[in-house]
């Protein structure tokens, strides 16, 4: 849903102004956009404060590190940044021979596809974790998963744009409010499905712990798993360098439906939140530590 007091006519500017910044990134060999992008995410490091300090401050909290080294993790969070945006437009029409070539897979898919043939389907949650565009669209490429939930963007034309563009390699994309059909009709089918699971999810969540910390969690993947007697793996992929990844997929999270409802959702969740904090700390400055994940809190 757009927000509101948007003109249609900003809609359509800052769609434009994309659509200008993707044309150059496409003709611009990547090493030299990955490094004009790392330029203006240093910028921008510079005067954006508001986020900096931000991304600095969660990063303190949830490494629990100085913050000489907070600066340094949350700086490279920006260059992170810089070459996802580098890389996304070399993404459409993505062909599972070139996710081959550009994602190495090899300790991770056995692992998945031994799940996959247990033939309960597979939920796949994942974070805002490098190129988590990528890892989505390798998801389909690589017979793992057939779509994933996503929320409308605000914009209607770039959200457009992007629902093309997710499309492209063949993935679904399912709007959250009606996604449950969906998702139902792939786990029948012994297949799997993305979603993002580390954004805070306000006063609608369920409070574990995240980094230590109480975070509104949402609670759809536990529901789903309990419901559909469907196993969770946490899986991403980890930036070498820019367009050359490894996916990492985590031990299988299963329900158990002997135990009370409300305690299975709270401790899959848990298990959830422990996966992602350990792909974070494997590779900190990859993660959107500019989200306020921790926004909501207990009797706030």
């Amino acid at each position: 849903m757009a927000k509101k007091n948007v003109s249609p006519f900003r809609h359509k500017l800052e769609y434009i102004c994309v659509r200008l910044i993707i044309a150059v990134i496409i003709i611009t060999p990547l090493s030299i956009a990955v490094c004009l992008l790392r330029l203006l995410a240093f910028i921008f490091w510079m005067i954006d404060k508001r986020h900096r300090l931000r991304v600095e401050e969660q990063i303190k909290m949830a490494l629990g590190c100085d913050e000489m080294t907070a600066k340094r993790i949350g700086k490279n969070v920006y260059r992170s940044l810089a070459a996802m945006i580098a890389e996304l437009p070399r993404l459409r029409n993505l062909t599972r021979e070139k996710v081959k070539k550009i994602i190495d897979t090899n300790n991770a898919l056995p692992k998945i596809q031994k799940i996959l043939n247990e033939g309960n389907g597979l939920i796949c949650a994942t974070g805002h974790i490098s190129n988590w565009e990528l890892c989505g669209m390798a998801g389909v490429l690589l017979g793992f998963s057939k779509g994933a939930i996503a929320r409308p963007l605000d914009n209607p034309y770039i959200n457009h744009y992007v629902r093309e563009f997710r499309e492209s390699c063949g993935q679904e994309i399912w709007d959250k409010k009606g996604a449950l059909v969906n998702v139902v009709r792939t786990l029948k089918q012994k297949s799997g499905f993305g979603i993002l699971t580390d954004q805070d999810a306000g006063k609608r969540g369920i409070f574990v712990d995240f980094f230590g910390k109480p975070a509104s969690t949402i609670p759809t993947v536990a529901e789903l798993s309990i419901r559909q007697n469907a196993p969770i793996m946490v899986i991403w992929i980890k930036r070498i360098k820019p367009m050359q990844f490894e996916l990492i997929a985590s031990d299988v999270i299963r329900p158990n439906h002997e135990e009370d409802q409300k305690k299975e959702t709270v401790r899959i969740l848990t298990a959830v939140n422990q996966c992602l904090e350990k792909a974070i700390r494997e590779a900190p400055e990859q993660w959107l530590w500019m989200h306020r994940r921790w926004k909501t809190q207990p009797n706030e």
